[in-house]
């Protein structure tokens, strides 16, 4: 499974090869158990660096190498596997 955890900067788009991924088996999902002003603390915790979450972000991949992304978390090589544009 992949999660979405926040929202994206409006316009943003995400491509991706849909027969590949669909085909790999992998799950796409955005978080939705939060409101606008939940994030928004969240968000201020992180800029603020209130909690050190750097030590659970163990993988980071650019979008383009997605897949790769994918097949890391799927292997469970770390505790989270991050995508950015």
């Amino acid at each position: 499974y992949i999660n979405f955890f926040g929202l994206a900067p409006e316009g943003q788009e995400l491509r991706i090869n849909l027969e590949e991924f669909h085909y790999t088996g992998h799950k796409l999902m955005a978080s939705w158990a939060f409101s606008r002003a939940s994030l928004e603390e969240s968000r201020q915790l992180l800029i603020q660096k209130a909690i050190n979450f750097k030590p659970l972000l163990t993988d980071q991949f650019p979008i383009i190498q997605g897949l790769e992304a994918f097949d890391n978390a799927i292997a469970q090589r770390g505790i989270k596997t991050a995508l950015h544009p």
